[in-house]
């Protein structure tokens, strides 16, 4: 298997935007699988892993808005977004 390269990719972005789209799709499919089971863990533990969860959503978002930019730049929310969204998960379950 060989590393995909922005200059790979722009000589057949189409089939790029193909897999990563579906890679994407399963990605929310797992997720909305393991939402189903969170009310079985502990409070204490459901926040944090709920705060991880709306982060990979929200990189996931960034992703499909601009399928190249993983190319660009790394995908990560800022921290203050992150303690934010703590925050509303701990007020909110």
């Amino acid at each position: 298997m060989t590393a995909l390269d922005p200059e790979t990719v722009q000589g057949d972005r189409k089939s790029f935007e193909v897999f990563l789209k579906r890679h994407l799709e399963l990605y929310r499919g797992w997720q909305a699988e393991a939402e189903q089971g969170y009310r079985f863990i502990p409070r204490r533990y459901r926040v944090a892993i709920k705060t991880a969860a709306d982060m990979y959503n929200w990189t996931a978002r960034r992703i499909e808005r601009d399928l190249l930019v993983v190319f660009q730049r790394q995908v990560k929310p800022a921290k203050g977004r992150i303690l934010l969204q703590l925050l509303r998960n701990w007020i909110g379950i």
